[in-house]
């Protein structure tokens, strides 16, 4: 355990038990039932360390060439699933192109080379969980095989996880045909490419000619724009009450260091937010909105939960299409997590609701758990007539507010 490194509370409470379970009085040996409970909570621990591990998306670039000597599973690496008769030559070609071009790969020829079956089948299974992409090779071997199969299956299930954050996605997955394939899907493979809906390329060239290495290249592309997402280094790692306003807030300006608003809304009020959210910038209230802070190729559902979890307020834009919404109502019980937890800088009076749009009064049961939403509160907009007086003047109110939670001045 000390090997792969977990945890140190883990190795305390083993190794506290193995002490007890030691002791030369029967006395203070532990009961049967004591030691099973104890030993279970080491395994969560382990569990959750493991757990830790694995769900985190690695980002960056190498500044040297890759090769099977520098592997580094601490950076992004796309898993290479072939079948092994068609290494040579043409898989081969494609791995030391994939390389030149800067993408790590991980080829099970390289990395299992020499280890015993017990290790191989670790390394194996730790290469696809710890992948940031997987490139499948597809062909008529490739499709026969269950070794391939199973190895499309793990990072399939990967992707449906349900998980809080999810750290892979369909567009992790690539596919490379440069062999013989008959084009045909069965069944399962057909539901496990989500419609045929996954990235594809096709080279009809061969492995030593020039239309090979051009498709390589654009593949590589592809694969290293994922091992490139933002990395969010500027992502505060600590809980204390954000204090102040942003001078002049933008859409490009955005600081998660400083105090910002949270907009959960639906999309078919985005007309009606884009709108609002400008307004409020006027007033000096930085807004986190979605279409505004999510980059093309990120996680969405794990930039979700990363804007939520930052955010100095909450403003939901409550109709009945965000009632209907699984994704709004997720936002909404994050934040209420974080109202409700002790540790957390956030209470309900940070929470606000927005009506612009129709809503029939009814309220999800999730929401209603929670007895303090009755006290968040609600503003009322005519969608139609933003431009109107009462509209400037509902919102100027709403802006006021929230900068008075940013400044800690409202109680």
């Amino acid at each position: 355990m000390i090997r792969v490194g977990i945890k140190k509370e883990a190795i305390e409470v083993l190794a506290g038990l193995i002490k007890r379970c030691t002791s030369v009085l029967p006395a203070h040996r532990p009961r049967p039932l004591e030691a099973c409970i104890a030993l279970r909570n080491t395994i969560n621990l382990y569990k959750l360390h493991q757990r830790h591990n694995i769900e985190r998306r690695k980002y960056g670039t190498w500044l040297d060439v890759p090769s099977k000597d520098n592997f580094d599973y601490d950076r992004p690496y796309v898993y290479l699933s072939y079948e092994k008769s068609q290494y040579e030559p043409t898989v081969r070609r494609a791995v030391e192109l994939l390389r030149e071009h800067g993408v790590q790969v991980w080829t099970e020829r390289e990395r299992l080379d020499g280890k015993e079956e017990s290790a191989k089948t670790r390394e194996k299974g730790r290469g696809l969980r710890e992948s940031t992409c997987i490139l499948a090779c597809w062909s008529d071997e490739w499709m026969e095989s269950n070794d391939c199969r199973g190895e499309w299956n793990v990072f399939a299930q990967r992707i449906n996880a349900d998980n809080k954050v999810r750290v892979v996605e369909r567009n992790d997955i690539f596919i490379l045909v440069a062999q013989r394939w008959n084009q045909i899907l069965d069944d399962e493979m057909a539901l496990l490419t989500w419609g045929n809906t996954i990235q594809r390329k096709t080279i009809h060239a061969n492995y030593n000619e020039d239309g090979f290495e051009e498709g390589i290249r654009e593949l590589a592309g592809s694969i290293k724009l994922r091992f490139t997402l933002p990395n969010h280094e500027d992502e505060p790692d600590y809980v204390e009450r954000k204090i102040g306003l942003v001078l002049e807030p933008t859409t490009d300006n955005f600081d998660f260091f400083m105090p910002y608003l949270f907009i959960s809304y639906k999309s078919e009020d985005a007309k009606i937010v884009e709108k609002v959210a400008s307004f409020l910038r006027k007033q000096g209230v930085q807004v986190w909105r979605d279409a505004e802070r999510i980059k093309e190729g990120e996680i969405w559902p794990t930039q979700i939960l990363r804007g939520v979890k930052h955010a100095t307020c909450f403003l939901a834009f409550w109709s009945d299409d965000w009632m209907k919404s699984n994704n709004c109502i997720a936002e909404w019980c994050n934040f209420a997590v974080r109202v409700e937890t002790s540790t957390d800088p956030c209470e309900k009076k940070d929470c606000f609701v927005l009506r612009a749009s129709r809503w029939n009064g009814e309220v999800k049961k999730i929401i209603k758990q929670k007895a303090w939403y009755r006290k968040v509160k609600h503003w009322r907009l005519d969608g139609d007539d933003l431009e109107s007086s009462m509209c400037e003047k509902t919102l100027t109110e709403l802006a006021a507010r929230v900068k008075e939670r940013f400044l800690g001045t409202w109680c």
